[in-house]
């Protein structure tokens, strides 16, 4: 006798005999913990970044005593039949997936071998990865100069491009820092490549994810997903978060302007909520008086982490300038070579006066940076503690009166030199 069944346009069952094996591979790893179970009527896509979609669905058969084989054509093209996992839900100790078996001349076919204790109704979990489905996010974001506020909306965005049209979806995407190990190892069953240095006899480690700093983001009810058709719902929306506002300059940033940046505390307890946002674009405005909405730049929003500022460059500002001026320089420690005379190495003693200059009727706290031009340096002296923040960056948090100037002077030794 043969019977079919249509799930959410992805697959079609029929009872029938079985042929060659195939391996399946368990896929419940990479599957945050705590992912909520798909609805049996509607299918889940799980969307990760870099291409890869975990579809899962609820097949209900109807099993008899013994053993019992059922078909599955996989009818998405871009569906990858080696990763299917089945799993009995209803009696699981009384249903067991016995082998998987593959009909390399019916394409996508995959027929699943089933041993039942007795007969009856059975739901069979399907897990299986798929590809064509990204999602993307987009970033609006409003400062409010005068409350110290920033309003923070996100548009999350799913495109269908996998070959198929689904009915029904309950999509969620995965979002954040997600180490594993190759993508082919875990569809595919290939254990990872044996340590060259492990000792003979030990079994082979198995396949791990490390799904560390990721956040699932629903994608709200479920919906109609056409093939080709790119949908976009809110996926979140901050209002009034506080901020704390923060004056920089960089001679190598905004044209050597000191410009103005927004900071947003993201650890537990914060009104941000200590999350993970993926990158995205961003249009970013500034709400002056009288609620006008000021366009300050469109662009992007890098990653966020929990326990991670999140900061919005507010562009320049023509409050605060900064003068620098190279008041010595000096070269000395000269090595030559003993063929031609010709200068090998030497060191320069450089010293740096910075004039910043506020106009503003208030106290500005201004972060200073200077990158040097050589990881071989050291700070000889300086007029204000200095932090040196990477090889080539030096870093001052200086504060500098109202309506004021302020002089910042350093020296830097660059050693080990080439001409």
């Amino acid at each position: 006798m043969l019977r079919s069944i249509r799930l959410g346009g992805a697959l079609a069952l029929l009872a029938a005999a079985a042929a060659w094996p195939a391996r399946a591979t368990p896929l419940a790893r990479a599957l945050p913990q705590g992912a909520p179970a798909a609805s049996p009527a509607i299918p889940r896509l799980l969307v990760y970044g870099g291409d890869l979609t975990i579809v899962e669905q609820i097949a209900p058969v109807g099993l008899a005593a013994g053993r019992n084989s059922v078909r599955l054509d996989f009818v998405r093209g871009n569906a990858d039949v080696a990763s299917l996992e089945v799993v009995p839900l209803d009696r699981p100790g009384e249903v067991k997936v016995a082998a998987l078996f593959r009909r390399d001349d019916l394409g996508n076919t995959t027929f699943v071998e089933l041993d039942a204790a007795k007969s009856g109704p059975e739901r069979l979990r399907l897990r299986y990865a798929a590809r064509g489905l990204a999602a993307g996010v987009a970033y609006s974001a409003a400062f409010d100069a005068a409350s110290g506020t920033l309003d923070l909306l996100q548009d999350l965005e799913i495109s269908n491009g996998s070959g198929e049209s689904f009915a029904q979806a309950d999509v969620r995407a995965v979002f954040g820092v997600v180490r594993t190990v190759p993508s082919t190892a875990v569809l595919h069953g290939r254990a990872p490549d044996p340590d060259p240095n492990a000792p003979p006899g030990l079994p082979t480690p198995p396949l791990v994810q490390d799904l560390a700093e990721h956040t699932v983001v629903p994608f709200g009810p479920p919906l109609a997903l056409p093939d080709g058709v790119t949908v976009r719902r809110r996926a979140l929306e901050k209002r009034a978060l506080p901020t704390t506002l923060e004056w920089r300059w960089d001679a190598g940033a905004w044209g050597g302007r000191v410009w103005r940046v927004a900071k947003v505390a993201n650890g537990p307890g914060s009104a941000l909520g200590a999350i993970t946002l993926q990158p995205g674009s961003l249009f970013l405005v500034e709400r002056e008086a009288g609620a006008t909405e000021r366009f300050v730049r469109s662009g992007g929003l890098g990653p966020l982490v929990p326990g991670q500022e999140l900061e919005l460059d507010l562009g320049p500002t023509p409050e605060l300038s900064v003068e620098r001026t190279v008041v010595d320089l000096q070269r000395g420690d000269l090595v030559f070579g003993d063929y031609n005379k010709a200068l090998v190495s030497y060191s320069e003693t450089e010293t740096v006066k910075l004039v910043l200059d506020n106009r503003a009727a208030a106290p500005r706290a201004l972060t200073v940076i200077e990158r040097v031009a050589t990881p071989s340096f050291e700070l000889a002296a300086s007029s204000a503690p200095a932090t040196r923040k990477d090889q080539v960056t030096l870093e001052w948090k200086v504060e500098v009166a109202a309506a004021s100037k302020l002089e910042l002077t350093y020296t830097v030794k660059k050693t080990n030199l080439h001409p």
